[in-house]
């Protein structure tokens, strides 16, 4: 994407005054949303992924939001460095991670809502926990890995053989997942399928 715009003739000026510019506006107004996220979305386009992180993290960007913030945002600027897959790979890696993560603190938090006696929070934790796991942002993340993975596989051997194979059938499997999600067949059916299919 990002030799896409460079190919075109002032692609990236344009994208650095734009920068420039939404950076003076966040200055004046750093919780401004629309401000913010245009000038993470710029970073992503520029190869900064990091830089764009913080953008985010100056919104206080929430974890169920992650969804679209990630899909939207994340995303781009990862493939931006397909030229490195080392990298790239390094921050779809990260991309899981955040969906996560809230896992590793559900017993503690459990735990308060019980003693509170909120019953409720139960039932909106479990929810949270099951719209994360099945996140459309997590899935295309980890397809993203594989199908790096299933490339980088191909350019080392230079052939396909097993290893190649088992790349790409775990690709497939993952992109299989995403196109069928609407069929009730989401992430973790398509991880099922993918270890079958590398078997």
């Amino acid at each position: 994407m990002l030799r896409a715009l460079r190919a075109q003739s002032g692609a990236e000026e344009a994208l650095l005054r734009s920068s420039h510019y939404l950076t003076q506006a966040a200055a004046l107004r750093p919780v401004c949303a629309p401000v913010v996220l245009s000038l993470a979305g710029a970073a992503a386009l520029l190869g900064c992924p990091e830089r764009a992180w913080k953008h985010l993290e100056a919104l206080g960007v929430k974890n169920v939001m992650h969804d679209s913030v990630s899909g939207h945002l994340a995303l781009p600027g990862a493939l931006c460095l397909s030229g490195s897959s080392a990298g790239a790979d390094r921050i779809l890696q990260a991309l899981e991670r955040t969906y996560v993560w809230p896992s590793a603190e559900a017993p503690e938090a459990l735990a308060q809502a019980l003693a509170a006696g909120s019953v409720a929070k139960l039932a909106e934790m479990a929810s949270l926990r099951e719209r994360l796991l099945l996140s459309s942002g997590r899935a295309q993340a980890a397809a993203e890995r594989a199908v790096l993975a299933a490339l980088g596989s191909l350019a080392s051997r230079g052939s396909a053989g097993r290893g190649d194979a088992g790349a790409l059938a775990r690709a497939c499997a993952l992109l299989h997942g995403l196109w069928h999600r609407g069929e009730g067949k989401g992430f973790e059916a398509a991880g099922k399928e993918e270890g079958a299919a590398s078997d």
